[in-house]
């Protein structure tokens, strides 16, 4: 690890920072309630304040899964390369289940 900035202290440095071509990982560790899965669908938590927050508000997100969409997005516009998700807790599955709340 090279450096780090936490998010929701400085959103829009995160997101610029996602947004670097240079930057080729950004590493996840949340707890399971950080991924905003409904967890009796497997689907993002439509009904979750933050996730409504971030539909809306896409550029200044409160989720992990909105930080990710929100840079990913920008990157798509710039013609950069999208940058892995490395997922870093002890969830089974976890970066299958961050691809599918993204996508």
């Amino acid at each position: 690890m090279v450096d780090y900035i936490y998010g929701h202290g400085d959103p829009a440095a995160a997101i610029t920072k996602m947004c670097d071509p240079e930057v080729k990982i950004v590493s996840l560790t949340v707890t399971e309630k950080g991924y905003s899965q409904d967890v009796s669908t497997g689907d993002l938590d439509f009904n979750d304040a933050n996730v409504k927050y971030d539909l809306e508000n896409i550029a200044t997100p409160k989720t992990a899964i909105g930080y990710i969409v929100s840079a990913l997005g920008q990157r798509k516009k710039a013609g950069t390369k999208s940058f892995t998700v490395l997922c870093c807790d002890n969830l089974q599955a976890n970066g299958d289940m961050t691809k599918k709340l993204v996508l």
